[in-house]
């Protein structure tokens, strides 16, 4: 082990005096204490590249940080920390900066955080070649052999990029292989392996040491394979070889749960071809099928998986492939030679065969043979929601390390699909009676549970405003702290001997064949005494506790409903779902978590929090999650605001626990000024003349409207009583007037909506992390209040109560009431969260260089440099879109972000080079010639050519020193630019010219080309057969608008049409056809028991349009079905075709040039 501890005599002979590098050091290992980890080599690393930089005197990892470079100078005029060269500094500081973690923290770890990593598999010697030829040294590279070679610098620098990388993909393969292991339960598997030395295995792993398929049944297999590098000859969970997993969804062909269309694309379509092609087939296999269906990106192309319907039903997987056959004919073909062809997608279905294995979600695409005949991405196999497909980015959106950060949504939208087809861990064969939990509730609450007892009371804790933390903590040494989830507070409860059970608890199971009554080993109580046992966490529960041997556990957290992207549901809807009075849905119970905030008991012994992390972790599984809990030290009051208020914004959290001397809860309890909309007509209190619980409503400024009053939240009351008459009042209006008519849609939401008439402060506890449509109002132009015809998507408040009525404020401006006062409210007419999963997530495209010409009579290189991010480059290489940034040329810290990520440096990587002493391609620069008051500022010494100096027009061509010597140091006048100069000499120096040139327009616009020999010579540019043209249309314009003398025959035949074909506002009237036909598919997409159509249709359309639009959907449907397709009109053409006549060449080319009423591609292509 490498000895990090140096004589410190030694160090203050051989270095300069490290005490201020070492107080920069101390607060940038606070910034990682505060990220809730320990340092690593990395970190040590990261700090040493940013000390030693030159280009700035500080830098900040995050907002609030800062921390000074060695080039900061002090009072005295020193430097912070003088260095001869950057190789001799990091020689010097490097083993002393180690030795301080380690003196601190105990241990260097080896944490790597995310980072930019190409993902194609390569070996290490691959990447040592690439980095020879980055080097210039390729030949002297692969001149050598053995350590020669794996001592060359491009070798060793590509071991420590593979162990890097290798170090992410581990921490990736840990978070996603025990989800992939449980909804693939009972499914033989296959596992993909590469390494790093000799490039990827000869086959797929797919059986044991035994020659028997590898197959996971339970939770003590998963547990054994998680924690083996091999399981019986088979990879497992810790073999750093391990890239993905295959899963095989039948044995037998027989009994089919679930299919998958493989799309491939031999014909090389053009990708937005493609996507609509898998849009269509998407939507025919999900609304026009009713099937369950998942697309998939693989790591290169595209699958869609499907479950069964309601309707079909298939005793053998070539029933399955018929089905497919006929329904997916016109979207692609069903060879790959074919496809290929007739430039079709290729639907390839062999993967439905028995025993053919299936990518697993979330697997890295490696090769599946040392042989591989395509190329690899390294990509992660994701989830696509259909109306993510032409803004999903795969190089940014299937980064392993891009999935790992958004695992638990990604997690959450593929277990829906599990769920639905009902493959994997909690879905046995279909004769167990277990095989669906019965979600049993007592009907008696025991508030005296024993259970209870495990959960802290208010008067076990002391709670503080999140404002207050730093001096309410300021006395404490060490803490441990971890979030509070959202929803319901409970403690779950494993005790397979009954000691604690609640009386009355009894289930069915299938125990040898043989069907028997036991108590459940497993239970929550919910705080309030409800108590729930035999659902689907409770199962998880004892799963868990059986492979791990624990006998008995007391849990507490919370429990909540999760949307389909993994973010937790308000715990209003956790709890209604909890105690209605019908029971609860087993629909409903699959779709809840439980939170672990803390572990009481283990084994009946009590846990301290300083190993809780370890405690939880035998305990995660598909609907258990632990929290993270993270150590702080002093100054704990800062560093823990700094941690909470992150959770804060991300919307991980709005509730935090701590526990050190004293033990504290802390919300980030805040307020807003709103106005009622509406008030709750269900409860008591609306009988009486208080104000019941109410919808609260924030103002967004609006073009259309001039403000739009966004509902967030459903408020309750906490006003004294007079002040609640006196709401109520101000409300309603002293006579009721200010009631007006619901929504349509709402009339029996249980709401009287009223029009704004005051505004009142509203406090809260936390913003939902998911946007909702949310009703949205406005006032119309004859003052009435009413919803608009569009909602807006977005986040609601949580626990939102009314504290006051604010008189000094008016309803009327928005800036009273805006959103704005939430930075976390984010307010968009986009899809609905229900619709995608991505979002709209571009990649930030090259930077575009403005076009340089050349010019000698310039000089100066700029700090920056104009660019542009999004667009696409137009033809005359100028970006046609995007926007324009300003690149620096050195400083990556003054860089803008896009997208969340800082732009790279226009030179960066090479002035880099020339600072370290380190190989390749170099730039120099002298950061000390920086001229910041020029016009634009800019570097006066570089080793850039004639390209780069464009900063200063150098007008009299004196050169830069002469123009220093001419203009004394710029005293006299300032040197302008060359885009200044330009602009002076068109507007300011030559204004005659300037007159004429804003001519041309109006001359233009009127006056076109003509004959030269009928031009007027009188007068300039005016063309007589123009004019001639022009007066004779005019002429024949208005002829055709004067008013025409009809016959009587000729009337009748008008009036007959007329009468025969009323006018229709066709486009209009078009729109609300298919928005009428979009919404019957999605009523037909809904589960059973549901509203009858017509009823759903009344809701949302006009009364008197719903038989109208019914016979369009109807007409509609008919004409898709039964209109001839183009094979066979043409089969028509051919066999009554008319005989040729005299006018052939009219017959071949009559329609070469007209545009089909339907084809909007064609047209686009045309305009």
């Amino acid at each position: 082990m490498t000895n990090y501890f140096l004589n410190k005599e030694a160090i203050g002979v051989t270095m300069p005096d490290p005490t201020a590098m070492l107080q920069e050091f101390a607060k940038y290992l606070d910034y990682i204490e505060v990220k809730g980890r320990k340092p690593s080599e990395q970190d040590v690393d990261d700090f040493i590249e940013k000390f030693l930089s030159d280009l700035s005197y500080g830098f900040s990892p995050e907002h609030g940080v800062y921390i000074q470079t060695a080039f900061r100078r002090g009072p005295d005029g020193k430097v912070l920390y003088p260095i001869s060269s950057y190789k001799e500094a990091v020689k010097e500081i490097k083993p002393l900066l180690m030795a301080r973690v380690i003196e601190t923290h105990g241990r260097v770890t080896d944490h790597t955080d995310p980072f930019e990593w190409d993902t194609t598999p390569m070996t290490v010697e691959e990447y040592a070649r690439y980095y020879a030829k980055e080097l210039g040294k390729e030949d002297e590279f692969l001149s050598l052999d053995g350590s020669d070679r794996r001592n060359h610098k491009a070798y060793q620098r590509a071991v420590k990029q593979v162990l890097k990388i290798k170090y992410r993909i581990s921490q990736y393969m840990q978070r996603v292989l025990p989800f992939t292991a449980r909804v693939t339960m009972h499914h033989p598997l296959g596992a993909v392996t590469y390494s790093t030395a000799t490039g990827p295995n000869k086959n797929i792993t797919k059986k044991t040491n035994e020659g028997e398929p590898f197959t996971l049944h339970d939770e003590d297999d998963l547990a054994n394979f998680m924690k083996s590098e091999s399981v019986d000859g088979f990879p497992g969970g810790k073999d750093s070889s391990l890239r993905s997993l295959f899963w095989t969804p039948t044995t037998s062909g027989r009994r089919l749960k679930m299919g998958v269309i493989n799309i491939n694309n031999p014909a090389n379509l053009p990708p937005k071809s493609l996507l609509s092609s898998i849009k269509k087939i998407h939507k025919i296999m999900a609304f026009d099928m009713g099937h369950p269906c998942i697309i998939m990106f693989t790591g290169n192309s595209y699958q869609i998986w499907f479950g069964m319907n309601e309707t079909e039903s298939f005793t053998n997987h070539r029933e399955m492939q018929d089905y497919l056959k006929v329904t997916l004919f016109s979207e692609g073909d069903f060879k790959e030679e074919t496809a290929a062809n007739n430039a079709r997608p290729f639907l390839d279905l062999k993967l439905n065969a028995p025993g053919e294995m299936v990518r697993a979600f979330f697997s890295l695409h490696y090769p599946t043979t040392n042989k591989p005949t395509k190329e690899h991405t390294g990509l992660a196999a994701i989830p696509v929601a259909p109306v993510d497909l032409n803004s999903f980015n795969p190089a940014k959106d299937a980064h392993p390390d891009r999935v790992l950060a958004n695992f638990d949504q990604y997690a959450s939208y593929v277990a829906a699909f599990y769920d639905k087809v009902q493959i994997g861990q909690d879905y046995e064969s279909e004769d167990e009676l277990e095989s669906t939990p019965t979600c049993q509730r007592l009907e008696k609450r025991h508030t005296d549970a024993i259970a209870l007892r495990a959960i802290y009371k208010p008067e076990d804790y002391i709670q503080i405003e999140y404002r207050n933390m730093a001096a309410m903590l300021e006395d404490e040494k060490k803490v441990v702290a971890h979030p509070i989830a959202r929803g319901v507070l409970a403690a779950l409860v494993y005790d397979p001997r009954g000691t604690s059970t609640p009386p009355g608890m009894t289930t069915q199971r299938s125990r040898r064949g043989k069907v028997v009554s036991e108590k459940p080993k497993s239970y929550y109580v919910l705080s309030n005494g409800t108590v729930i046992y035999d659902d689907y966490i409770c199962r998880d529960l004892e799963r868990v506790c059986l492979a791990n041997k624990i006998k008995q556990a007391v849990l507490v957290g919370r429990i909540s409903m999760i949307d389909a992207f993994g973010n937790e549901e308000g715990e209003n809807e956790t709890r209604n779902a909890l105690i209605r009075t019908e029971g609860i849905s087993p629909m409903d119970a699959r779709i809840m978590r439980f939170t672990i905030n803390r572990v009481s008991t283990v084994n009946s012994e009590n846990i301290p929090a300083e190993i809780m992390t370890e405690q939880m972790q035998p305990f995660s599984s598909k609907r258990i999650v632990p929290s993270t809990y993270f150590e702080i030290t002093e100054p704990v009051g800062m560093k823990l605001k700094k941690r909470f208020m992150d959770l804060v914004k991300t919307r991980a959290s709005g509730a935090m626990m701590i526990e050190g001397e004293e033990r504290y809860v802390v919300k980030s309890t805040r307020t807003v000024n709103a106005t009622i909309i509406a008030m709750d007509t269900s409860g008591k209190v609306y009988q009486s003349n208080e104000i019941p619980n109410v919808l609260i409503a924030l103002a967004k400024p609006s073009g259309k409207y001039g403000a739009e009053y966004i509902s967030v939240a459903k408020a309750q009351i906490a006003l004294k009583k007079e002040d609640r008459i006196t709401l109520r009042t101000l409300v309603e209006g002293p006579e009721k007037e200010r009631i007006i008519p619901a929504p349509r849609g709402l009339e029996e939401s249980g709401a009287e909506f009223v029009e704004p008439s005051v505004v009142v402060e509203v406090a809260y506890d936390d913003v939902t992390p998911q946007r909702y449509s949310n009703l949205t109002m406005h006032f119309t132009s004859q003052g009435r209040f009413r919803a608009t015809t569009n909602r807006k998507t977005a986040n609601r408040l949580i626990n939102a109560k009314i504290i006051a009525i604010k008189e000094d404020l008016d309803f009327r401006k928005p800036s009273h009431i805006n959103v704005r006062q939430e930075e976390l409210i984010e307010v968009s007419q986009s899809t609905s969260k229900q619709d995608t999963l991505l979002g709209v997530l571009p990649n930030p495209s090259s930077p575009l260089p403005d076009f340089i010409k050349r010019n000698p009579a310039f000089y100066g290189v700029p700090d920056s440099l104009t660019s542009y991010v999004g667009g696409i480059p137009g033809p005359d290489g100028y970006p046609i879109g995007g926007r324009r940034v300003e690149i620096p040329l050195l400083d990556k810290n003054k860089s803008p972000f896009y997208l969340g990520e800082r732009l790279p440096a226009e030179l960066g990587k090479s002035y880099d080079r020339y600072r370290k002493g380190e190989p390749g391609f170099k730039t120099f620069v002298d950061k000390d010639s920086l001229v910041s008051s020029g016009t634009p500022a800019n570097f006066r010494v570089t080793g850039l050519g004639w390209e780069y100096n464009t900063a200063i027009d150098d007008s009299f061509g004196q050169g830069q020193d002469g123009n220093q010597v001419m203009k004394m140091n710029d005293k006299i006048s300032q040197i302008k630019s060359y885009a200044d100069t330009m602009d002076d000499t068109h507007f300011q120096s030559n204004q005659a010219q300037a007159m004429e040139d804003s001519k041309v327009l109006p001359y233009s616009m009127r006056e076109v080309p003509g004959d030269a020999e009928s031009e007027d010579p009188n007068r300039r540019s005016y063309d007589k057969d123009y004019i001639s043209a022009y007066t004779l249309k005019d002429k024949r314009l208005n002829t055709a608008l004067g008013p025409v003398k009809l016959g009587k025959a000729d009337q009748e035949v008008l009036t007959q049409e007329i009468l025969s074909n009323p006018p229709v506002k066709q486009d209009t009237w078009q729109r609300r056809v298919d928005l009428y036909t979009e919404e019957f598919n999605k009523w037909a997409a809904l589960p059973e028991p549901k509203e009858g159509w017509e009823n759903y249709a009344i809701g949302m359309f006009v009364t008197w349009e719903v038989p109208l639009l019914e016979k369009e959907r109807l007409l509609q449907s008919a004409r898709d079905e039964y209109e001839l397709s183009d094979e066979e009109v043409s089969l028509i053409d051919s066999q009554y075709a008319e005989p040729p006549t005299e006018k052939i060449f009219d017959l071949i080319l009559s329609d070469l040039y007209e545009v089909p009423d339907d084809d909007d591609e064609f047209e686009e292509a045309i305009v």
